[in-house]
């Protein structure tokens, strides 16, 4: 860093008269030098040589602030998810939730269609689907925890209903309508859950709002049954497809390892 230097000249400090020798730096910052200066007191003429610290010193960098569940941060049962419902699962190593729309293969948590608020779901009844003596096969049989949009995908897509009204994504179905929910965040990645999805959320029906009525699995067991949960007693049974029973749909997705969270 260079600097000149100048000859002392006398000033004014607080009514004594002192000799300073000043010197200038480049960057315009100025050093008085005198053993005999003991007052603070920045002479007059000289103030307007002074830089303001926040033009020298280097400023900090902005922090982040953590991100909440609903932005991808870390999640909590309680939390609104990414989705805008409420987060019931929660397994911080993943599980496998197939090639879901969001792009995951791996995920940490699932939701569930909130019950209150923008784009409110109503637990309502619904048969299965719109095929309900035929067999699906492998593709929906999944109870797993993650399964449940595999087997609401091979749900709808089972003898599309045109130009009959019996297919598998007949409107109004347990899986169809559930499909087409888009939540308040218009996300389309919802879908009818799996046998042991639905008992997670069952196990947080009171997080979720959800009722004591017994509820439909995406689950088949074969041509004309599937697996539902009673919510009441927590018992699971398999029943015939063309029974109205409950529907709420979920989604799973990931943490977004890119956000910085309050456990980070």
């Amino acid at each position: 860093m260079s600097l000149e230097s100048h000859e002392k000249i006398p000033c004014d400090f607080g009514g004594r008269r002192r000799k300073v020798r000043w010197v200038r730096f480049a960057a315009g910052a100025l050093l008085l030098s005198s053993l005999f200066v003991v007052s603070p007191i920045i002479p007059v003429d000289l103030r307007f040589d002074v830089p303001i610290l926040s033009q020298v010193l280097p400023q900090a960098e902005p922090v982040e602030a953590n991100a909440t569940c609903a932005q991808g941060g870390a999640c909590v049962v309680g939390d609104t998810g990414p989705g805008g419902g409420i987060v019931f699962y929660v397994r911080g190593g993943g599980f496998n939730c197939g090639l879901i729309l969001n792009g995951a293969t791996t995920c940490n948590y699932l939701e569930a269609a909130p019950t209150s608020g923008a784009a409110a779901w109503t637990d309502a009844n619904y048969v299965w689907s719109g095929k309900t003596n035929s067999y699906i096969g492998a593709t929906a049989t999944y109870t797993d925890r993650g399964a449940g949009f595999k087997n609401t995908e091979a749900m709808v897509a089972q003898n599309p209903r045109l130009p009959r009204l019996d297919g598998g994504d007949a409107p109004n179905k347990a899986g169809t309508i559930a499909r087409a929910y888009r939540g308040p965040n218009n996300l389309t990645d919802w879908y009818l859950p799996s046998l042991l999805e639905l008992s997670e959320l069952r196990n947080k029906r009171t997080n979720v709002g959800a009722s004591t009525g017994t509820y439909w699995s995406s689950s088949e067991t074969n041509a004309t049954t599937a697996m539902v949960l009673n919510f009441a007693t927590g018992s699971n049974s398999s029943v015939a497809k063309t029974s109205s029973k409950m529907v709420r749909p979920v989604r799973a997705f990931a943490a977004d390892t890119t956000k910085p969270t309050a456990s980070v």
